[in-house]
């Protein structure tokens, strides 16, 4: 037994070095067959291959060191009676089932090839008859394998040829087809649909590909480089020479030599049948394909690279590197990743049309930078690169690294206490100067709660123990993960609602505000005149949008809202036949639909919305909510007035989830305090 689990075990780790081997030729070969990669498909490969090997393993292995002598003890005669088995089993019989030995081998014998019969059908779709004669033959190759001694190498038969094998291996094949037929009705994969956008996980897959590529051209430069001085195989490279030939050499040769050659497409990306294209929609320039390997795969390698010769502090900063590459594939514009972006490149699908590959160029894929979850994960992103750049600081210094970390707390607990001194200057300011309401009150209200919170817990620290402390910490994780969130949305959400509008649009919808009577406040006027000047920037390209004006009359409005917008762009000179109004609005989501709307009636179809910059992000994931694929542009706010409203926008956020995100807090803090509770001295 312990040899057969020996057998199995080497059996999957050598299917799986096979599955490394082949996995860039299996991308290539079923995105030219089926058009993507099927899950299902892929999983029958993988235990294929496994099984493959497995077969190969339980039939032929292990090998003996055989020679003259050992053959003239030990070599085993083959066993050419039909049907012997009945009798080898008959014979065992007063030993049970459970101890007849022969009865087990002819049955494990059938479990052997069921699985051949099972990938035949649901792979193939192959007829009982076909299944049975590739059953035979396989069962024969292995047979005649075992009687010549592995065609030779031996001197004599080491396993036994027996005749009854062909017969029962045929009928598990058989079995395997039938089971296969009843379970999986021989799936046609021929029938997928074809995948025609550039999705994660093509983007990923591509990526993966370029790096198995690079390890196994690595890897095999350096047995080359090996059996080249030292054919015995005792030769140990110097560890520069071994980064140089196992990651910097073919990690050149792949990544950028090979995509000078085949217009800008790297060996994942040909596998992956995706072109790689520059801003002119024809190949990259080698400029900018050497820009994209300074800043894609090629600067992981060289990373790897350094760090395998010895340089200290580098393999942090590779694995940091390949972590944010990965993060960037996902969610960056159309899966550009940071190479795509740092050099102009854009990916489409290599077998679309001119037209097809045209169009794909202006469809709006930032809905993955509208997201919630993407102000997430660029918070954890640098959080990581802080924690990573302190780890390379301490590889190469212990006493450097303890000092960033040390440095690094004393920061937070500062930048802690002072942000709750801003925000209760900052309610206070608010109190002088805009009138009482909830809305405005919030960075007070989170100044004192947030202070109020800290001296309780320290308070309950300093005089209690057990069930109080542990509530106390519950709370303080829980106001970390509220506080982890909110500091996501407003560092993310202040970089995207101030990032440049894009070039082209044919609309500009103003998302509108309260008016004082029938007059534009200040805040309401900063949007305007953000809206204007990504006019202006259009009209002297020659293009002339429509300025879509949104918003109903409110309470103590004289007028709509966006009548006054209106008279407002009027005044800056805007032509009349250009400004739309959609007066009908009373909230940001009737903003955006009935704009859109209005948009599409008048043929405008690439628009963009302009509002506040702290309203932009949750205005800009509520247009993705709507289905409306669009960027929103912030206009700048006045700082005093920043705090709350961003706070509001923040509780709004919440406000729309509140069960996904009450839970995972609540979830945190339970855990926290439970772990609090048991660890603490009762």
């Amino acid at each position: 037994m312990a040899e057969f689990e020996l057998l199995g075990a080497f059996a999957v780790v050598l299917g799986f070095g096979l599955i490394v081997l082949c996995f860039v030729p299996y991308l290539a070969w079923t995105y030219r067959r089926y058009g993507t990669v099927l899950p299902r498909h892929a999983v029958l490969i993988v235990g294929g291959a496994v099984y493959g090997v497995a077969l190969w393993t339980y039939t032929i292995l292990p090998l003996p060191q055989a020679t003259v002598e050992w053959c003239a003890q030990h070599a085993v005669h083959a066993q050419l009676h039909p049907l012997q088995f009945v009798a080898d089993v008959r014979a065992q019989a007063t030993g049970g089932l459970l101890g007849n030995a022969a009865l087990r081998q002819v049955v494990l014998n059938v479990a052997l090839f069921v699985p051949l019969g099972i990938l035949a059908r649901a792979m193939g779709r192959w007829s009982l008859g076909r299944i049975a004669l590739v059953g035979f033959a396989t069962s024969s190759l292995v047979e005649f394998t075992q009687l010549t001694g592995n065609w030779g190498l031996y001197p004599c038969a080491y396993r036994v040829f027996d005749v009854d094998d062909l017969l029962v291996n045929t009928v598990g094949a058989l079995l395997g087809g039938l089971l296969a037929t009843a379970s999986v009705h021989g799936a046609d994969f021929t029938a997928a649909p074809r995948e025609t956008g550039i999705g994660t996980g093509r983007r990923l897959l591509g990526m993966l590909a370029d790096v198995v590529a690079v390890q196994i051209a690595g890897v095999a430069a350096l047995l080359l480089v090996g059996l080249a001085r030292d054919p015995t195989g005792h030769w140990r490279p110097p560890d520069a020479l071994a980064a140089l030939v196992t990651d910097i050499m073919p990690a050149t040769a792949l990544l950028l030599v090979v995509p000078m050659l085949a217009r800008g497409a790297t060996i994942g990306q040909l596998a992956t049948v995706v072109r790689p294209v520059g801003p002119d929609g024809g190949p990259p320039t080698r400029w900018r394909m050497l820009l994209r390997f300074l800043t894609g795969s090629g600067a992981y390698f060289l990373l790897t690279g350094l760090a395998a010769a010895g340089v200290g502090g580098v393999a942090p900063l590779a694995t940091a590197f390949a972590v944010v590459s990965l993060l960037a594939a996902w969610r960056t514009p159309a899966h550009r990743g940071l190479s795509g972006l740092a050099a102009g490149v854009t990916y489409l699908d290599a077998r679309s049309t001119t037209t097809e590959m045209s169009q794909a160029q202006h469809v709006d894929h930032g809905h993955q930078l509208r997201r919630m979850s993407t102000a997430v994960l660029s918070l954890m992103t640098a959080g990581y690169l802080v924690l990573t750049a302190i780890a390379a600081i301490g590889q190469a210094s212990t006493r450097a690294g303890l000092t960033a970390l040390v440095v690094l707390v004393i920061g937070l607990a500062v930048l802690t206490f002072a942000m709750i001194g801003y925000l209760l200057v900052n309610g206070a300011v608010m109190l002088r100067r805009e009138r009482h309401s909830l809305g405005n009150l919030l960075s007070l209200l989170a100044g004192l709660g947030t202070a109020g919170l800290l001296a309780t817990c320290a308070f309950v620290f300093a005089t209690t123990t057990g069930p109080a402390v542990a509530l106390a910490v519950g709370a303080l994780v829980l106001s970390g993960y509220l506080g982890f969130l909110m500091l996501a949305f407003i560092g993310y959400g202040l970089i995207y609602g101030r990032a440049p509008a894009p070039g082209g649009v044919d609309a500009i919808v103003i998302l509108g505000s309260g008016l004082l009577g029938s007059r534009v406040p200040p805040l309401l006027a900063a949007r305007l005149d953000r809206a204007v000047e990504i006019f202006e920037a259009e009209d002297t390209n020659g293009n002339r949008p429509l300025m879509i004006c949104s918003g109903g009359q409110g309470p103590g409005e004289a007028v709509s809202e966006a009548a006054a917008m209106a008279d407002y762009l009027r005044a800056k000179e805007i032509p009349p036949d250009l400004i739309v109004e959609e007066d009908r609005s009373h909230s940001t989501e009737q903003n955006l639909r009935l704009s859109w709307n209005l948009a599409h009636d008048h043929g405008a179809h690439r628009p963009i919305a302009v509002t506040s910059d702290y309203h932009a992000f949750r205005a800009a994931q509520i247009s993705t909510e709507l289905g409306i694929s669009t960027q929103v542009v912030g206009a700048r706010t006045a700082r005093y007035y920043y705090p709350s409203a961003v706070l509001r926008e923040f509780v709004g956020v919440v406000a729309r989830r509140p069960l996904a995100y009450g839970l995972t807090g609540l979830l945190l803090a339970a855990f926290a305090a439970s772990v609090t509770f048991l660890v603490l001295p009762q």
